[in-house]
């Protein structure tokens, strides 16, 4: 796979709308990869919004440097306290309340994720992968030594304004968690609420964006498609179907633009060779080298998140643990859904960082 195309960004040909979204074809889970990631038996994972907690660990500012903090404030607009307890704000009402909740609860996210890590770092060997979610690839990157720290929030910061200014200018959209349906059925509740078959869009533009568990989804696109698919969902045995309180939806063929300025911004940060193999989250690949990060890097922002089947494919090489670095536990939830024998720690705060350090240096 090359690391770009010639005179055209990665993420500038947008693929076709109210389609399940297959633009980048998915290695087999069992597939052999790479020795690197046999090496070890531990995976990193990195939430991403929506893993905000009423009470963010405070405690982890004390690993943050100086120049750190003061790269921050220049980046954000604000201290790193400050950031902390507007994500507890919106964590406690809920979530976010418009655009701007949702840019600082990912940099906050980040930040949090950045400053376990590096706890972590002082006890731990390096991870056998890293896997980020949504968001958290960029920590997930940091992580694996291809971007520095302040590259890896600029990253978030500029995702996250460009998402933001494509949520003003575009058609209304949102996001649609769906739990109790298997893919098929969901891909045809899709096909129905586009009045077309998958591929054409007849009626709009709606993805399944993320692949969370085996009947774990979230659906992205326009408000009237989400309308009419929850309305189809509701007759096909659906657990739960709820509206999330995002206005933007995320990882779809709607977010194309700003992927693709985003493609642009991130072509001129210095990128890095892996230290650890870098799980590709949306063609559930093993990522080895900087050409293929890069790439990645350019196109990941409108791709899908295809979060189950890379923990299929980590579990089929042997991952037995995963670390959750970073507020919240809902990523060691849908590990377990597609795991049901992997151990996960959480690694949000000082005491569940110094409980894993404790677990993981006990002999296997």
């Amino acid at each position: 796979m090359s690391t770009r195309n010639e005179g055209k960004s990665a993420a500038s040909a947008p693929p076709n709308r109210g389609a399940v979204w297959e633009e980048h074809p998915r290695r087999d889970p069992a597939e052999p990869v790479s020795p690197l990631l046999r090496a070890g038996h531990v995976a990193f994972l990195f939430p991403s919004q929506g893993s905000e907690q009423p009470a963010m660990p405070a405690s982890l500012l004390s690993a943050l440097g100086e120049d750190e903090a003061a790269g921050c404030k220049a980046t954000i607009g604000c201290s790193a306290e400050r950031l902390l307890a507007h994500a507890e704000r919106v964590a406690a009402a809920g979530g976010p309340a418009g655009l701007g909740d949702e840019v600082l609860v990912q940099a906050a996210m980040h930040l949090c994720a950045m400053l376990a890590l590096r706890c972590l770092r002082r006890t731990l060997p390096p991870p056998a992968a890293v896997l980020g979610y949504s968001s958290g690839v960029y920590a997930a990157l940091s992580a694996a030594g291809c971007l520095s720290f302040a590259d890896g929030l600029r990253c978030v910061w500029r995702a996250g304004e460009l998402l933001s200014a494509a949520a003003m200018a575009g058609p209304r959209s949102g996001m649609t968690a769906v739990i109790g349906v298997p893919p098929e059925k969901l891909a045809d509740a899709v096909a129905r609420a586009c009045g077309s078959a998958p591929g054409q869009g007849a009626q709009g533009t709606l993805v399944i964006s993320h692949w969370n568990a085996s009947r774990q989804h979230i659906l992205a696109g326009d408000v009237e498609s989400l309308s009419r698919a929850e309305a189809v969902l509701a007759n096909h045995g659906a657990l739960a179907i709820k509206r999330l309180p995002y206005r933007l939806a995320y990882h779809s063929p709607l977010v194309h633009e700003a992927a693709a300025a985003f493609a642009q911004f991130a072509s001129t940060l210095e990128i890095g060779d892996p230290e650890v193999p870098v799980i590709d989250a949306a063609a559930v690949r093993v990522l080895l080298s900087r050409a293929e990060i890069r790439e990645y890097l350019a196109r990941q922002l409108a791709a899908p998140v295809r979060f189950a089947d890379s923990v299929a494919m980590l579990a089929a090489q042997g991952c037995l643990t995963y670390c959750e670095v970073g507020p919240g536990q809902n990523l060691g939830r849908l590990v377990r859904w597609t795991d049901r024998r992997a151990r996960v720690l959480s690694c949000g705060d000082t005491p569940e960082i110094q409980r894993a350090v404790e677990i993981l240096g006990q002999p296997a």
